[in-house]
């Protein structure tokens, strides 16, 4: 009975209430999140966007919309830069197009425009949920006097955009013309003001308080750099730099008075972050010295019983050769290439000579020794690499026939020690038996064309020259000395290698060349007598000197060049045997 009685139970128990459809969607929901939640957000939105009192209002708290504005001159009509515009908490200001962007919450806002000199504008404003339109244009009115004021670049006379111009609290900045509308007090005559711009050292002006366009308020400033260079000023050699129109001269290494002409050389790293300086500033012999031009700092690179050969700068590392003086013409390792890292203060030697004693060679009365020793003739620096050749040099005595077997040869190594090759070698042997005593040699002379490209003839073999172009060694188009010569160009590279620039002479004038990187494409930028390009600041400014010991600086724009100053124009000035360059 009691099983029965539960079996009853069990038969009378309330049914299980139904699945209803919500219940079901909100199921799904919890399980499929990643898709739900993005979906509910486009719905709800979508209804509130069909309601205009709230869609601004409820999208306003999660959706911001960048918001244009150009502010003009009442007036005028004209962009008004560096105005103050503000926009629900946010604010920025007019560029030189008199345009401000701002990234604020959707929905009406009180635009205001305030600047100094001019009276407050406010407009109320919609920020669109969606990309605006049209940017919305707001005039103000001046409460001063309108001075137009105009910015050129000193050396190229080129007008300068983005220039801010900065009077009585009140500032500028000047469109691509190099123009802009400064608003002073009415009862002013004259203010200064400060000029400044990106790039450039910044400069004071005096403004003219006039609505007249008048020469005393077109302004020029000066790209920003040093030039140094050598002077007797003082009645010593002395280091000197400044500014690239030569104002702020400043005396950066006093001489010491022990300097002499033919013992003083001066080389800029194409970069401009180093100077080399080749002198004697002690009893001693000769030192080279680096200044690092972010301090003027000096330091001694390389010292010593020797003679120093500049050849110029690859990068960062200084390129010398070295002639000691405790060495002997007969004794090895007597000549060196050496390249100083500027970078980690540290000496490079690249390679040095061989040379070796004639123990067989005939005796004669009072000649002690007799040797064949190698030499170096020519050193460039060409796409990052030095590029040198080795000649034979021998010293004998006697009356039999002579036999020397040496090599002559065309080197190449990076500045850093790294990738040495002898792209060609020749042995050469001396026949000569009709002198009883002589000095015999055999080179190679080098000679650069263009950029990049490198021609050699040998005295072995004079009538088949050699071109270095690309990395490689190769046989010549040009046949003889005269055909590469009349090609030479004296070339210098730009700091990044874009640009080349290089003087002819042409009809009594020397005419200054522009090219690309390969030195074609050329155009005359500049025809004076006796001028020639010197180095480079920048991609943009040339410095060139002259013999009357003039220092210029021009555009690569052409015009007439700023002379910058006078200076002292001694043996290696302004050697910036860069990339490119050849002497």
């Amino acid at each position: 009975m009691a099983k029965q009685a539960s079996d009853n139970q069990l038969q009378e128990s309330p049914e299980a209430p139904p699945v209803r459809p919500h219940h079901r969607m909100w199921h799904w929901t919890k399980t499929h999140k990643k898709v739900a939640i993005p979906a509910a957000i486009v719905v709800v939105a979508g209804l509130l966007a069909g309601i205009p009192f709230t869609r601004y209002a409820l999208a306003g708290v999660i959706l911001k919309q960048t918001y244009t504005v150009t502010v003009l001159d009442q007036q005028t009509n004209k962009p008004v830069s560096s105005a103050t515009v503000m926009l629900k908490g946010e604010q920025a200001k007019t560029d030189s197009k008199g345009k401000a962007s701002l990234k604020t919450a959707v929905g009406n806002g009180r635009l205001t425009v305030e600047k100094k000199y001019y009276a407050a504008a406010k407009k109320t404003v919609l920020v669109p949920i969606f990309k605006q339109k049209d940017v919305t244009e707001i005039k103000i009115r001046a409460t001063g006097r309108q001075v137009p004021v105009t910015v050129i670049n000193k050396i190229s006379k080129r007008p300068l955009a983005n220039a801010k111009v900065a009077a009585l609290g009140a500032e500028v900045k000047t469109d691509a013309k190099g123009q802009a509308l400064l608003v002073l007090p009415a009862d002013k005559q004259k203010v200064m003001a400060s000029v400044s711009a990106a790039g450039y050292n910044e400069a004071k002006a005096e403004v003219t308080v006039t609505t007249e366009i008048v020469a005393e308020n077109t302004y020029s400033m000066t790209p920003a750099g040093k030039i140094y260079f050598m002077s007797r000023q003082s009645g010593k050699y002395d280091l000197v730099k400044t500014n690239l129109d030569g104002t702020d001269r400043q005396v950066v290494l006093a001489g010491t008075g022990t300097e002499s002409a033919d013992q003083l050389g001066l080389s800029r790293s194409s970069n401009g972050s180093y100077i080399a300086l080749h002198a004697r500033r002690d009893s001693g012999n000769p030192k080279l010295y680096l200044i690092d031009t972010q301090n003027d700092e000096m330091s001694v690179m390389d010292e010593g019983n020797a003679e120093f050969t500049v050849k110029g700068w690859a990068g960062d590392f200084y390129i010398y050769s070295v002639t000691r003086k405790d060495k002997n013409m007969w004794e090895a390792k007597r000549q060196a290439l050496k390249s100083f890292d500027a970078k980690r203060k540290k000496i490079i030697t690249l390679d040095e000579t061989a040379a070796e004693l004639m123990p067989n060679a005939p005796f004669w009365p009072g000649v002690t020794q007799q040797y064949a020793a190698e030499g170096y003739n020519d050193i460039f620096i060409i796409n990052g690499e030095i590029i040198y050749t080795k000649g034979i040099q021998a010293y004998y005595y006697g009356p039999s026939k002579f036999t020397i077997g040496k090599e002559i040869s065309i080197n190449k190594v990076r500045p850093d020690g790294t990738n040495k090759k002898v792209l060609k070698g020749r042995t050469v042997i001396n026949t000569t038996s009709t002198f009883v005593q002589g000095f015999w040699s055999a080179w190679i002379a080098g000679y650069k064309i263009g950029v990049g490209s490198l021609y050699f003839t040998l005295s072995t073999d004079q009538d088949h020259p050699y071109k270095y172009i690309s990395g490689q060694l190769q046989d010549s188009e040009k046949k003889s000395v005269d055909e590469i010569y009349q090609n030479y160009k004296l070339t210098i590279v730009s700091p990044s290698k874009k640009y080349t620039t290089w003087a002819e002479w042409i009809d009594g004038q020397s005419t200054v060349f522009l090219g690309d990187a390969k030195a074609e494409n050329a155009k005359q930028i500049f025809r004076v007598k006796d001028v020639r390009p010197v180095g480079w600041i920048g991609d943009d400014y040339i410095i060139l000197n002259d013999k009357n010991s003039g220092l210029s600086i021009m555009s690569t724009l052409g015009g007439t060049p700023l002379r910058v100053s006078d200076f002292t124009n001694i043996e290696g000035e302004w050697i910036n045997a860069g990339e490119g360059y050849a002497y």
